[in-house]
């Protein structure tokens, strides 16, 4: 199905462009979403892309779950135009 949010979907992902890049492209409300510690299962990436999510980077380095969230959520609102 899909994504029906307004605005943005964001899959963290190390696989994905980098966050700097896709936030051009992405409009508010953004929802984020990140995967375990271990990583994302090929089939559950397969899944938040066929609902309309994109994957994006936060950098080089994998930071721990807690970590990612709260570098996500910074970078999304520095990055985020306002009207």
């Amino acid at each position: 199905a899909a994504c029906t949010h307004v605005g943005g979907t964001v899959l963290l992902d190390p696989l994905g462009q980098p966050l700097a890049e896709l936030m051009p492209t992405v409009h508010a409300p953004v929802a984020l979403a990140l995967g375990p510690e271990g990583g994302l299962e090929p089939d559950e990436r397969a899944a938040f892309a066929d609902a309309g999510w994109r994957t994006a980077s936060l950098g080089e380095n994998v930071l721990r779950f807690e970590t990612a969230g709260i570098a996500g959520v910074t970078l999304v609102r520095s990055l985020l135009k306002h009207p």
